[in-house]
């Protein structure tokens, strides 16, 4: 099998980290954005990563089930979103499931229990990197691998195609899974695309 798609891997999206620099060494990464302030995988919550200098953000991409790269942790939208109310029928309730019409139509902020974040949207991969690439973090993205995780093959192709686009440069892979594509596959001749570790 080859490469299906990263489970890790960073994008420099701008300067290199200046806080991990410090004398602690200590590198702040904000897993699904500022979660302890707003939604995961929010605007709300990456606006507050960047403003609280973080020097990475975490975000988990799955495929709607007509094929777009979107921004949430788990596959099943039940704890985050209000799936389960708009689509009573529509049982379990998976990302792959919807198309990203759907999604958009769910609140992915009321669940929190701060209040004040209802009306949030799923996001699509290209409205984070549009939010986060004037900012100096650097974004690291989680592709939901299809067989561990449920939903839609074509995760790997679909997110190289997106970071392409934007002319982002990976800078590091850090765990891959052998599957049936290769994240990789597109790469241009003699353009070294990521280092892969734990195959």
């Amino acid at each position: 099998g080859t490469v299906a798609a990263l489970a890790a891997s960073l994008l420099l999206l701008g300067s290199p980290p200046a806080h991990a620099d410090g004398p602690t060494g200590v590198m702040l990464v904000a897993h699904r954005g500022a979660v302890d302030h707003a939604p995961e995988s929010t605007l709300a919550a990456l606006d507050q990563a960047v403003a609280d200098r973080s020097d990475r953000v975490s975000i988990d991409v799955h495929l709607t089930r007509d094929g777009v790269p979107v921004v949430i942790h788990d596959g099943d939208l039940r704890r985050t979103t209000n799936a389960e109310q708009v689509f009573p029928g529509r049982s379990p309730w998976t990302v792959s499931d919807f198309t990203l019409a759907e999604l958009k139509s769910l609140d992915a902020g009321s669940w929190y229990g701060a209040g004040g974040y209802t009306g949030s949207r799923v996001l699509t991969l290209d409205e984070v990197l549009t939010e986060l690439a004037a900012s100096p973090v650097t974004l690291m993205v989680e592709a939901k691998t299809p067989s561990l995780h449920g939903g839609v093959p074509g995760i790997g192709a679909a997110v190289t195609a997106q970071l392409e686009e934007r002319r982002c440069t990976v800078t590091d892979v850090s765990r891959c899974t052998r599957e049936s594509e290769d994240l990789y596959s597109h790469r241009r001749d003699g353009e070294q695309a990521g280092r892969f570790a734990g195959l």
